[in-house]
């Protein structure tokens, strides 16, 4: 039985023909279609392979690519893939043969290779890659690397600085945190390591280390705990003392929501301080302006406020909430030391204020404080919490809209819980009155009542993040059920035709579009804040553990790989492969999963020791947020060429229409 000729023996018989006939030029056509086609098959392969992981398949390949496919981009693949199987010298050989051995991403494979090797000239090489990635995604990595190797080497002022650079370029960079308490606890910088172990504990409070460190620390420098109640009596005293904020009151509309914002749920006790007198809906109490009070939880159901001295009013013990109206709408109400991000690389904790009702009452796990009020004021803190207030008009009016739209499609999602809403980006980040401004409070004004609509089942499915990385989502590829309501766009203006062309993203495609060497990849929030549009972070597996480990008890992580991706390149499935097991982690749940990542649009890359042992795992990524909805920095960047608030929302939202359900 015989066998059809191939394209690629057609093509060589084709070519012989042409070359017996003297015609070397159509010979040479007749060849360029098939050695075409198999250079990008090859390069495809050769991605393929690199995504997977499989760097020895991909030095393997390697050889057998066509020249056609021998570009820079894909040198570096293989170089890297030296660099992931501990092949220092290879790796330095591959560098070597690029064109353009200067990129920034070479210098600091190349620093990280001669790091490697323990070559004294590490150090020169990693001050010329950290000069060639300032302002680059890469920084925040090669500070990471420059600091372990001056670790390593010794120099510990060096390594400080260094590891301070990585969480100035980068703030996800949270790691730094218990690098540079271990480098304090060492020097006896005792306060320095308190702090840097509390901040880590916020971060991720789920690892056990920084808790057993800072608790270690405590016990055997107890004039640090001495310090650390210092610190809170002096803030207590200046939040007692400072006056609130005020307010512009906003005179509520006809049909227009009120909300109901769950601003503590599990507080064992807490400290407010009223800005102007709240009285009570029962009529029996007045909390005068400029009190202050505790309020803790207590037996069988009861709860009990107290004043701060010197206010010489008495204690009460209450068993019902308490629902406090300010009696001058302008005034606020102030919470003290709100923990606000905790688990998330922007945790913190500050005194936050609040206009609108104050509903205190004790539930099962503690008390719970819900601050209500109408929709509309309630937008004039979620806008600036979410956006810049000096960002361009259109921009702010748009995320207005959006962000109303929301709001108003979700109340009654934490009902069960006797709120609406949280104020934390699981809803809209709502940080209180501390954070209005003029510019943000006009753009909610003047789209009072505006909101998406489907044309169909009333209020759209409106999502907003901070950046889509050049493509959108839609909620179906990110939570559980359909929604037709929600579409996947192109996040890039009409002349980014060579980036559109990219989708759907191929292996070779999706490591240019991340990758994005030469800056040429284009998208409405490409320009909008450094390592948000792109970005990577190198995680040990010890710093990986915490999060997989609350999830599936797989043992310590060895990698993860991806199993399904959209069309714009975000992960849909991820294995987290660890050495006891490995369970697949799916949506939204795969950024918490690891550690907090910005986004799903992301790959892995590994390295391991000379055992084959997983010692890092870098993840290179772009965007930040769920990716569905509106990009908040895509929205700027298009109202700053120009477009206004409906083109805007048109691009982002293109099956919605813009309708005001009421108005001022």
């Amino acid at each position: 039985m015989g066998f059809l000729p191939s394209p690629a023996q057609r093509a060589v018989w084709a070519a012989g023909d042409e070359f017996r006939a003297g015609d070397v030029s159509a010979a040479a056509a007749a060849l360029d279609p098939w050695v075409t086609r198999s250079a990008q098959a090859a390069r495809e392969d050769l991605a393929l392979r690199f995504l997977s992981q499989d760097y020895g398949g991909v030095q393997a390949l390697a050889f057998s690519v066509p020249a056609a496919a021998q570009d820079d981009e894909s040198r570096l693949w293989v170089a890297r893939s030296d660099a992931a199987l501990c092949l220092w010298r290879d790796c330095l050989v591959r560098l070597a043969s690029l064109e353009h051995p200067g990129r920034p991403w070479a210098l600091c494979l190349r620093a990280e290779a001669l790091g490697g090797l323990s070559d004294p000239s590490a150090p020169e090489a990693y001050a010329a890659a950290l000069s060639a990635t300032a302002g680059t995604r890469l920084e925040a990595m090669c500070s990471v690397l420059a600091a372990e190797d001056a670790v390593a080497r010794g120099d510990d002022a060096l390594a400080e600085a260094l590891y301070k650079r990585a969480e100035s370029a980068d703030p996800a960079y949270t790691q730094v945190d218990m690098r540079l308490a271990e480098l304090y606890l060492c020097q006896g910088r005792w306060q320095d390591a308190r702090l840097r172990l509390e901040r880590a504990h916020r971060v991720d409070p789920g690892a056990a280390e920084p808790v057993q460190d800072l608790d270690a620390l405590l016990q055997d420098q107890p004039w640090q705990r001495v310090a650390q109640a210092s610190d809170q009596d002096g803030r207590l005293s200046r939040f007692a003392l400072r006056p609130n904020p005020r307010v512009e009151p906003l005179v509520p509309l006809e049909n227009e929501p009120v909300v109901r914002i769950g601003l503590l749920s599990r507080a064992d006790a807490f400290t407010l301080r009223m800005g102007g007198a709240m009285v009570d809906e029962a009529g029996d109490l007045t909390l005068p302006a400029g009190s202050a009070w505790i309020a803790c939880a207590g037996p069988g159901g009861t709860w009990t406020l107290a004043p701060l001295d010197p206010n010489p009013a008495p204690a009460r013990v209450l068993a019902s909430p308490m629902r406090l109206q300010p009696q001058d709408p302008g005034s606020t109400f102030g919470l003290f030391g709100v923990e606000h991000g905790t688990g998330y690389f922007f945790a913190g904790s500050g005194d936050r204020y609040y206009r609108g009702l104050l509903e205190i009452d004790d539930s099962p796990e503690g008390l719970l404080v819900v601050n209500e009020l109408d929709l509309e004021a309630y937008l004039c803190s979620v806008v600036p919490s979410e956006v810049p207030a000096d960002w361009s008009p259109a921009a702010l009016r748009a995320q207005a809209v959006v962000a109303r739209t929301y709001a108003w499609g979700t109340l009654g999602r934490y009902g069960s819980k006797g709120y609406d809403l949280c104020p934390t980006v699981n809803c809209a980040v709502y940080s209180g009155a501390g954070v209005e401004d003029a510019r943000t409070t006009a753009a909610v004004t003047s789209t009072a009542g505006v909101v998406l609509e489907d044309g169909k089942r009333g209020l759209a499915s409106a999502h907003f993040m901070d950046n889509s990385g050049g493509h959108t989502l839609a909620a179906g590829d990110v939570w559980p059920g359909p929604d037709p309501d929600s579409v996947a766009v192109f996040d890039g203006p009409d002349n980014a035709g060579a980036t559109r062309k990219l989708f759907p993203l191929s292996p070779a495609g999706l490591l240019h579009y991340i990758d994005d060497l030469d800056g040429d990849v284009q998208g409405w929030s490409a320009d909008e804040g450094r390592s948000l549009w792109r970005w990577t972070l190198i995680l040990s597996p010890d710093e990986l553990a915490s999060g997989v480990d609350r999830r599936s008890p797989v043992g310590m992580p060895c990698t993860v790989l991806g199993l399904e991706r959209s069309d714009g390149g975000y992960l849909k499935r991820v294995r987290v492969v660890g050495a006891s097991g490995d369970y697949t982690v799916s949506g939204d749940s795969i950024r918490s999963a690891l550690k907090g990542l910005k986004s799903d649009l992301f790959y892995v890359e590994a390295r391991f020791d000379a055992q084959g042992r997983t010692v890092a795992l870098l993840f290179h990524g772009g965007g930040w947020g769920h990716g569905v909805g509106l990009s908040q920095s895509g929205a700027q960047a298009m109202a700053k060429a120009g477009l206004d608030e409906q083109a805007i929302l048109r691009h982002y939202f293109p099956d919605d229409s813009a309708r005001r359900r009421y108005t001022r």
